[in-house]
This record gives C-alpha cells, structure tokens and sequence, in this order.
C-alpha cells in the first residue's frame, strides 16, 4: 500500500488515542496524559523499528500511529506554562521524566528486540530520519540522509 497512505491513517488512529490520554489528570503538577503518551509512544516505537517489522507496519504503526501518538509540541507547551507560573521543580521533573523516560522506553524496546531475536538482533530494514538500515545511528546526526524516504 501506499506509504502516504499508511503514514495519515496511522497519524488519524494516532492522534485520536492521544486526545484521549490528553483528558488524564495532572499527578503533582505533571501532566500525566503527554508523559503517558511520550514514554509509551517511544517504547512502541522502539518496538515496531527494531523488530524488523515490514515497511507497512512501519509506516502504519511507526511512523504514523506513533507520530500522531506522541507530541513534542504539547510536552514544551506545558513546560513554558510551568516556567510561566514559576512552578521550576514541576517544569525541571517534566522535562527530566519526559526526557530520560523517553529514551528509556526506546533502549527497553532495544534490549526486548536484542534478546528475542537471534542473529544480528535488532537492526532495521527501513530508512526512516536516523533509522537506517546499516548505518550507525550516529552518521544521521552529521547531516546525512535525515528526510523520510518513501521508496
């Protein structure tokens, strides 16, 4: 199927799931719902590219579903707001939680694929930003190949 295609439906499911986790209540001033969905989205994103899933599941999940799932964009809102109200220690948990936890699910998603899957592990077979097949992650960063490719 059509990548466009499997990105925007994946993005629709995506987005909509996170509207609802939008609607959790703050835990000590933390916005729960966008640390749920960042933390979470980042471990189901880790999952899907590091078990070798096929293009298809990873436009639709990856790309799309976790895309639309996850938001940076609200995760900064809030935390201007907490720097707007003077509220540092929420605004410094938010970005540190945010953050580590983050990273933390996508390592989890590594050590999960790693020991489920014999061989080589987990390494991808999709180009997608940084995600590339047999090129460090590293090299993405120096400004090489960092635009999606839907070929």
């Amino acid at each position: 199927m059509d990548p466009w295609v499997l990105v925007g439906t994946g993005g629709a499911v995506g987005s909509v799931l996170r509207y609802e986790y939008s609607k959790i209540q703050p835990v000590r001033g933390l916005p729960a719902g966008t640390l749920l969905v960042n933390i979470a989205g980042s471990f189901i994103f880790g999952l899907v590219v590091f078990s070798r899933q096929p293009g298809d599941i990873l436009y639709l999940a990856g790309i799309g579903g976790m895309g639309g799932f996850t938001t940076f964009s609200t995760f900064s809102y809030e935390t201007t707001r907490m720097l707007e109200d003077q509220d540092y220690y929420a605004m410094l948990a938010n970005i540190l939680i945010n953050g580590a936890g983050s990273i933390s699910g996508v390592l989890i998603a590594l050590w999960i694929c790693a020991a489920l899957i014999p061989g080589e592990g987990c390494r991808t077979e999709h180009c997608y930003g940084s995600i590339c097949q047999n090129r460090p992650a590293s090299r993405a960063y120096r400004g090489t190949n960092t635009s999606p490719s839907f070929s």
